[in-house]
């Protein structure tokens, strides 16, 4: 018969025996077996959604290695259905006439005038060049003139403006005047453009190595001489 002293030792024994197998056990199971493998695979590429450029912030974010700020790039205008070009505007019936609703400076303010109108198909708007004053040199900017409809004639295009409502203006033009005013703004922008570039190129530094000899005689230009201002008269 066992003593009491004996039962405790014998429960001692078998509550060691049970931890040292607890332990064992738990030393011998591999700690990524605790995970299912497809919530893994899920953190790099799967249902996740990142793509393996994630975290490349030297690749995403340019940051000319802290020297200079990297300047923003302009994206290209959003144009809506509206835009025309133009090859539209001059393409139009020269006789015919329509509504000028308005010049605007912002392109955007003709996408929000037109929101929520069901007669959008009428309206069109084209981008004209910005248009420099001679005598200050202040400029006007891009604008952008919006029209509306097609019409025979000028009492055409009026009773039409009469009955057009939540428009600015509605003023009656012949195509032909806006096609004028286009053509004009065009090649002012175009003789702007040439004389700015012969300009700088009378402005570059004019030594040439391989610029033949100068003969005997010939006097050569003064290195101090500044050429002198583009005729503007082609404006």
């Amino acid at each position: 018969m066992m003593t009491a002293k004996s039962q405790q030792r014998l429960g001692n024994a078998m509550l060691l025996i049970f931890v040292v197998g607890v332990v064992g056990l738990w030393l011998q199971t591999p700690v990524k077996a605790l995970f299912e493998e497809h919530l893994l695979v899920n953190v790099g590429y799967g249902e996740a959604g990142f793509s393996d450029s994630f975290g490349a912030l030297p690749e995403l974010v340019k940051d000319n290695g802290g020297a200079q700020p990297v300047p923003i790039e302009v994206s290209a205008p959003q144009r809506i259905a509206q835009y025309r070009d133009k090859d539209w505007l001059m393409s139009q019936e020269a006789t015919a006439f329509t509504l000028q609703i308005g010049v605007f400076s912002d392109e955007r303010r003709i996408g929000d005038l037109l929101y929520g109108r069901k007669d959008k198909d009428q309206f069109h708007y084209v981008a004209l060049p910005a248009q420099t004053d001679i005598a200050d040199g202040s400029s006007t900017g891009s604008r952008y003139v919006l029209t509306y409809g097609q019409f025979a004639s000028r009492q055409q295009a009026e009773d039409i403006a009469a009955v057009l409502q939540g428009l600015p203006a509605s003023l009656p033009r012949a195509w032909a005047n806006l096609q004028n005013e286009a053509e004009a703004a065009f090649a002012q922008a175009a003789a702007a453009a040439a004389a700015a570039q012969a300009l700088s190129e009378q402005a570059a530094p004019a030594g040439d190595a391989d610029a033949e000899p100068a003969s005997p005689g010939s006097v050569a230009p003064k290195a101090s001489t500044v050429p002198g201002p583009i005729p503007v008269d082609t404006l």
